[in-house]
């Protein structure tokens, strides 16, 4: 009897609506003027609005501080977005769903506005009366949007809001529409923070795939104006094809062959998309080419045009190689127009593209790795080359490939040639079975650390296995040194191909090269010099 009364009392428990307003792009007088003028004119004022700063010029952040501050408003609070910045919107929401942990509980709801968008003065009204008078507690609540760009609303139905719709397009639910049980937020884990863009359609699948569409409420109004600018992410070609590219990526194992060319097709309408081919040779990836027995050379890309056609090149002249040979290039916010350099290569089925931001190479590497386990089956190992680099001759694929089907080890580490200032020298770099010795390894590691090796480890000719693939340690030196010092001194089955000089490595105008006797580039050396004694170490009292 008593818990029935308190399950009661919990049903009629009015739940706290909350706000979130991102502000970027220096829209301060948008953010005043439109957004936060219409939530501070609704019928039902809403218990708490969070302003999340997603500015980087603090001129501009000051000015939305002292404009709040002006308007003496206890219920509006102001956050610097401490999460991805500049990327969509996503960071700084998920940036203020976590500030508001801590003022809403999971049957609390939070609404999302745009700093250029508004909202009707009966929305937040029209939202709650559609919570309190559903007879279970709504996951979420969605009104009609009116775009400035069209003449007509965004209209739908409970049917249309379905994961194939969300694949295709967007029916009609983008940031400032979204009114959300707070606790369905936290159980999908909010916003994609890697996406460009699409990051509504990403939150929406999410959700349905989690929640499906048998508990959402459609207000069949329009309550929210959305204001198409020239600075929105819809506007900016650039950012739109790389939040597609990811998007379609992401969900490449949901389409049909159908539901992809609708979406391609809706893309190249709205948005002059160039991208579909690279997303239906993906598509084809892991709808089609499941069965055939792969190696992967993963190749990270940062405005390498001038050099990236021949590292390709090389990879592709491989003869006698009994399984098949795919690239993974992944383009790490390149500016340079590389594509258009290389001509008809770039169309070979077995070369796919993903895009990453990281303008980090340890971290870009460690993206092909995870790319290489979601997109990729039946690989029998992966091996890595750089933009600048390439196969020193049409055989040494094939070479690799025999020790593989015959030692079958989980790591394989062959040797290179060296070439400077566009001339390969006399000094090459062999893996020898040496580097298995501790005492050895130190001394090698040691004269690196002082800068007076004659050769640095061997550490950008690696294959692995899947099941043997680890990170990169996300530094900006010596990342690649520290990940072959691990498997060294790892339990790994470890063969070297002394007799094979894989690669020609570029040392002209290599960061390696350039910055060989900087302070930086000894540091990261000494650091693994440090952590290979401390694992010898641990190893020896094992």
């Amino acid at each position: 009897m008593v818990f029935a009364i308190y399950k009661n009392l919990k049903i009629m428990k009015k739940p706290k609506i909350g706000v979130i307003i991102a502000s970027s792009l220096n829209r301060n007088d948008l953010l005043f003027s439109r957004s936060l003028n219409s939530v501070l004119s609704q019928s039902k004022t809403p218990d708490h609005i969070l302003i999340v700063d997603d500015n980087q010029d603090e001129t501009t952040s000051k000015d939305i501080e002292q404009r709040i501050s002006k308007l003496r408003n206890n219920k509006i609070h102001y956050i610097k977005n401490s999460q991805t910045p500049n990327m969509s919107g996503s960071g700084a929401w998920n940036c203020g769903i976590k500030w508001y942990e801590n003022f809403l509980e999971d049957d609390d709801y939070m609404a999302i506005l745009d700093d250029d968008d508004s909202w009707h003065e009966e929305y937040i009204g029209s939202c709650y009366d559609a919570i309190t008078s559903s007879s279970k507690i709504p996951d979420a609540v969605f009104g009609f949007i009116k775009r400035g760009d069209c003449d007509k609303c965004s209209s739908f139905e409970v049917e249309d809001i379905n994961i194939s719709n969300f694949l295709k397009g967007n029916p009609g639910i983008q940031g400032s529409n979204m009114f959300f049980r707070f606790g369905v937020l936290k159980a999908i884990d909010g916003f994609d923070e890697t996406l460009a863009s699409c990051t509504d359609r990403d939150l929406m699948i999410r959700f349905l795939q989690k929640y499906s569409n048998k508990n959402i409420r459609i207000i069949p109004k329009v309550l929210i104006k959305y204001f198409v600018s020239k600075d929105s992410v819809t506007s900016n070609f650039i950012s739109k094809t790389k939040g597609l590219n990811s998007f379609h990526i992401k969900y490449i194992r949901l389409y049909s062959k159908e539901l992809l060319e609708e979406a391609l097709q809706r893309s190249r309408k709205l948005f002059n998309y160039q991208e579909s081919e690279n997303i239906k040779k993906i598509f084809n990836l892991v709808h089609k080419n499941t069965k055939s027995k792969k190696i992967v050379i993963g190749v990270a890309v940062h405005n390498n045009k001038n050099t990236l056609h021949r590292c390709l090149k090389s990879i592709l002249a491989q003869k006698d190689v009994k399984r098949d040979v795919w690239i993974l290039i992944a383009d790490d916010d390149s500016n340079d127009d590389w594509k258009k350099s290389l001509g008809d290569i770039i169309k070979n089925e077995k070369i796919v593209i993903i895009d990453v931001k990281n303008h980090h190479t340890a971290k870009t590497r460690n993206d092909i790795n995870h790319y290489i386990k979601m997109l990729f089956e039946n690989v029998s190992f992966i091996g890595r080359l750089d933009a600048d680099d390439e196969y020193a001759s049409e055989d040494v694929l094939s070479k690799i490939e025999c020790k593989f089907d015959d030692i079958k080890p989980d790591i394989l580490v062959a040797g290179n040639y060296l070439r400077l200032d566009g001339k390969i020298i006399d000094r090459v770099n062999i893996a020898t079975s040496k580097l298995t010795n501790k005492a050895y390894l130190l001394n090698r590691l040691k004269k690196m650390s002082k800068g007076i090796a004659e050769a640095e480890l061997p550490s950008c000719n690696v294959f692995m296995t899947p099941n043997s693939l680890q990170d990169y340690p996300e530094i900006s030196s010596a990342e690649d040194h520290f990940l072959l010092v691990r498997l060294l001194l790892s339990d790994k089955k470890i063969e070297f191909a002394e007799d094979i000089l894989l690669t020609i490595y570029n040392l002209s105008g290599n960061k390696t090269a350039d910055n060989k006797q900087t302070e930086k580039y000894l540091n990261a050396r000494k650091q693994l010099y440090e952590e290979a004694m401390q694992l010898c170490k641990m190893k020896k009292e094992d």
